[in-house]
């Protein structure tokens, strides 16, 4: 959906047709995909996983949190909670928007989160409360507010910046239910 997004606002500053493919094939691989199931059994029906790795997971309430970079799906790691499965995928995000996309506020990146049948669990991740780590001492704090980010840290009182580790810092620009 984004690249079809991309490709109308590229068209509109005037390049042509191979000049929107070039660029749509150069920045595909650009894109950090993280996703997370309550239930093993699709996994297991698609043969991602063997029948015995669903029977084990699903014993042990495994929360798979796979990725998709560059167009290929791998498993990113293994929470025990849908809550842990979250901070997991958020945190990936915030490591991937710092060190990956170079951009740890979110400031040229497009964001969004998807569901299949949950729009109140897509909201709560929308609306987790803000968590940012200060770059110059490492603490991390809750937030009231983005604003905060802007600030001096209130622990060692520098202007070093923070990682948003959580919530709306995230600058969720989208979110799609139908």
């Amino acid at each position: 959906q984004q690249a079809a997004a991309d490709a109308v606002q590229m068209a509109g500053e005037g390049m042509d047709a191979a000049q929107i493919r070039q660029k749509l094939e150069e920045t595909g691989p650009d894109s950090s995909i993280y996703i997370t199931v309550d239930t093993l059994k699709y996994l297991k029906k698609g043969g991602r996983i063997t029948p015995a790795a669903a029977a084990l997971g699903t014993l042990l309430r495994i929360k798979p949190v796979l990725t998709i970079q560059g167009g290929k799906l791998d498993a990113f790691a293994k929470a025990r909670t849908m809550k842990q499965a979250k901070t997991i995928m958020l945190a990936a995000l915030s490591r991937d928007l710092e060190q990956r996309f170079e951009d740890p506020e979110a400031e040229r990146t497009h964001l969004e989160i998807a569901h299949t049948d949950s729009e109140e669990a897509a909201l709560e991740l929308k609306e987790e409360p803000l968590r940012l780590r200060c770059r110059g001492c490492g603490k991390e704090r809750e937030a009231a507010s983005r604003e905060e980010m802007f600030r001096p840290c209130p622990s060692c009182g520098k202007f070093a910046g923070f990682e948003c580790r959580a919530g709306d810092g995230i600058f969720l620009d989208h979110l799609e239910a139908e």
